[in-house]
């Protein structure tokens, strides 16, 4: 059996206009789920990053910890009831339209997946949304009354994590015509693995990899014609 190809999608920045995690916490505070002390600390981390006094692996991986703290005690069903009515929302619905272009456009001969460190009932939608083979995500604990717990039970915060989990995905799938398309220096690993790396708004540190590595900078209307171009 010919084994398939992949594509891999990033989700922050790269196939969605923003920051995921900031835009569904807003959500939440506006719901009731969350407390506004958290879009607070998750807003502070942001700051520290841009004023470089945290790396990306660190501010993501704290604004995770912030996140889930502060989901302690709500039942799992309503979190990922309101991640299906956020995605309908017009802030939810800022996905480039490449994505499910370029996903279309693959369907036939590669398998898609989203990897990216949102928890899984964000990543469970964005799949389902753009119906991608499957998504890997940051996991927060659920108890077995359906009760999120407040800890991390895996993450795909740092690059090095993602990049073992695009490793074990990569053993099962060819490498020739594999892509991967991601926004920053937590993408390394994962954009290293694939044929035909693909950086969109791309930071500093990816900028500087992609022009060490001779790897595609690309807007986010050019990808889905890239992509095309390389499937001869």
């Amino acid at each position: 059996m010919t084994e398939r190809k992949i594509a891999l999608y990033d989700i922050d920045k790269t196939s969605y206009e923003g920051l995921l995690i900031k835009d569904f916490v807003k959500y939440q505070v506006l719901t009731g789920t969350l407390k506004q002390e958290t879009l607070d600390e998750i807003n502070n981390e942001e700051n520290l990053y841009k004023a470089n006094e945290k790396k990306y692996e660190e501010m993501a991986q704290d604004m995770l910890a912030h996140w889930a703290r502060g989901l302690e005690g709500k039942k799992a069903s309503t979190v990922e009831s309101e991640a299906n009515k956020f995605f309908k929302t017009p802030e939810g619905n800022k996905f480039f339209p490449f994505v499910q272009e370029s996903i279309d456009l693959l369907r036939s001969t590669h398998d898609t997946y989203f990897i990216t460190a949102e928890p899984q009932f964000i990543a469970n939608e964005v799949s389902q949304i753009h119906h991608s083979t499957e998504s890997l995500s940051t996991i927060f604990e659920i108890n077995k009354d359906g009760v999120l717990t407040g800890k991390i039970t895996s993450s795909l915060a740092k690059r090095a994590d993602k990049g073992n989990r695009v490793k074990e995905l990569m053993q099962n799938h060819v490498y020739r015509q594999s892509f991967a398309v991601g926004d920053s220096d937590g993408d390394i690993e994962m954009l290293k693995a694939v044929e035909y790396p693909i950086c969109v708004n791309p930071n500093d540190k990816l900028i500087e990899e992609a022009v060490k590595n001779k790897w595609e900078i690309k807007k986010p209307e050019e990808i889905t014609i890239f992509i095309k171009s390389k499937l001869h």
